[in-house]
């Protein structure tokens, strides 16, 4: 099935759901098809030194749509629920998990009530760390930290496999097993070996009467190396971060450490570590923020070269509500970052961007 019809069939599913609303609604009250997305325009500048890998960037603009979902909630009974998100943002048919599932579903999942607080979860899950800042909802970040964009891309945040969720006195706890791919295939038939495997550990705190969430989260997957086929080895990806809130003002801050076990070079590890600080400022319908990101990239080329980037990305921006509910806003952000990279001669290489983010964002829960 190519692109093309994959999407007609999962639009034209979407609208028969849309139609049979009214009737889902009568039979189970608990049901939810949430719609939201995002629209922009986004203009970026760039200031490269001639230089830079890839050479110097040009500048460009335009409109984008992005994250539009359908988000489908409902009860299976009294001790059972189930959740699919489709993302029509995703541009694959489908991805390489040994579920098979098409990278259009972030969701997929049934959850079973074992004992008040704890729940059983079966599917495509929410897998993914990387601390306050990872628990977003996508159509709110302006800016993704390095280290998180990372796990993203390694496909580590939306994983088919068996979960426990616990939640007491605010406190909430996470295990999740998975498979997300094959980290080698059969030279034979050409079939991925289900070699790779992902634990996954979160946990989320509630102290100060709601006002003091810290969080912890690791992960560890183990896979084959894709080119001896016998070697396991293991990347991690750690975070620690906190956020404070009080009435008139929300704090964010996230330490994030990924490393990587020949990566780019056997015998060698790459990392990349991210501190990201955010402050909002909530007024009457107006959210004014700021965000820092500072994160270190390190890719051992040799076994005795070590190539060096350092990111740093100032941002500010603002947001309106016209209305009191959050389902409606529109947003206007700023970006300036340098991206500096000493390949391991001793000379930096500088890469500058601007960034401006002009647009509104827009929830809806079609079954109230």
């Amino acid at each position: 099935m190519n692109n093309t019809t994959l999407k007609s069939t999962i639009l034209g599913a979407a609208a028969l759901i849309f139609l049979a609303g009214p009737v889902a609604h009568a039979a189970s009250p608990d049901s939810k098809l949430v719609m939201d997305g995002r629209a922009d325009y986004v203009s970026q500048m760039f200031n490269d030194d001639a230089t830079a890998p890839g050479g110097a960037r040009p500048n460009n603009s335009g409109f984008k749509l992005n994250n539009i979902r359908a988000d489908f909630q409902g009860r299976l009974g009294e001790e059972t629920t189930y959740r699919m998100r489709l993302n029509f943002g995703n541009t694959s048919a489908a991805n390489n998990a040994a579920d098979g599932l098409s990278s259009f579903l972030d969701y997929a999942y049934v959850s079973r009530t074992l004992m008040p607080g704890l729940n059983l979860l079966m599917g495509k899950q929410w897998n993914g760390t990387a601390g306050i800042v990872g628990a977003y909802d996508p159509s709110d970040f302006y800016l993704i930290p390095r280290a998180y964009l990372d796990e993203y891309l390694a496909g580590l945040i939306y994983n088919t496999g068996v979960g426990l969720n616990y939640s007491v006195a605010g406190q909430w706890f996470a295990l999740t097993v998975t498979d997300p791919g094959a980290g080698s295939s059969d030279p034979a038939t050409g079939q991925p070996n289900n070699s790779r495997q992902v634990i996954s550990g979160r946990w989320f705190g509630d102290f100060l009467d709601h006002s003091l969430i810290p969080t912890l989260g690791y992960i560890s997957e183990n896979r084959q190396n894709q080119t001896a086929g016998t070697k396991d080895l293991k990347n991690t990806y750690l975070s620690a971060g906190f956020k404070y809130t009080i009435p008139m003002l929300d704090v964010e801050f996230d330490y994030l450490a990924n490393a990587y076990a020949d990566k780019t070079t056997a015998g060698s590890n790459d990392s990349t570590t991210t501190a990201y600080l955010l402050a909002r400022y909530k007024m009457d319908g107006l959210k004014p923020f700021a965000a820092y990101e500072m994160s270190t990239v390190l890719t051992e080329t040799s076994a005795t070269t070590e190539k060096k980037a350092t990111i740093n990305n100032f941002q500010l921006g603002v947001e309106y509500y016209p209305k009191k509910s959050e389902d409606f806003r529109y947003h206007v952000v700023y970006t300036n970052g340098v991206t500096a990279t000493d390949a391991g001669t001793g000379t930096t290489v500088n890469q500058k961007a601007q960034q401006i983010i002009v647009g509104m964002r827009f929830k809806s829960d079609f079954m109230k």
